[in-house]
């Protein structure tokens, strides 16, 4: 029989992961997806992307995005291609939060500035983040969207 103690029992075991931005700088491919309201009607949005976390947590990157009606006669698939910065803020726990703006390389289009929940998920190299609100600028009306992102950092 081991003299070593059970470290479930005493707490001896190893500490929790300490998690910085550092842990998380690189280039990440991503694809999100949700539901947007606009003017009563329900639109699914999806799309895809990749970013740059720098070691300041400053994010620069790139996406495409598909989005639709989900009723009424005048549904049709509609593209759009955005240019993405913003900021990711990380907790020692490994969760955060992220402000990304959204600017439609396109000018019949709408900028997006968006706010997000973050967790690493599991490991180092893929993040989780889920909508925690939105805006369009400048007039910083709101906007009723919902859409969950997982990125995967690239080797």
């Amino acid at each position: 029989m081991s003299s070593t103690a059970n470290p479930e029992i005493t707490g001896q075991a190893g500490s929790d992961p300490v998690y910085s931005i550092q842990d998380i700088t690189g280039r990440y491919t991503y694809k999100f997806a949700g539901f947007a309201m606009v003017n009563n009607v329900l639109y699914r949005l999806l799309g895809l992307g990749q970013f740059t976390i720098a070691s300041d947590g400053t994010l620069s990157g790139s996406q495409r995005s598909s989005i639709t009606p989900l009723q009424g006669q005048s549904a049709e698939l509609k593209t759009g291609a955005y240019d993405v910065d913003g900021s990711i803020e990380l907790d020692a726990t490994g969760t955060g939060s992220a402000v990304i703006h959204f600017r439609n390389q396109d000018p019949r289009g709408q900028n997006v500035d968006g706010k997000f929940y973050l967790g690493i998920a599991g490991a180092r190299d893929r993040l989780w983040l889920i909508s925690s609100g939105a805006t369009i600028p400048p007039s910083d009306r709101p906007v009723d969207e919902l859409v969950t992102l997982e990125a995967v950092r690239m080797q």
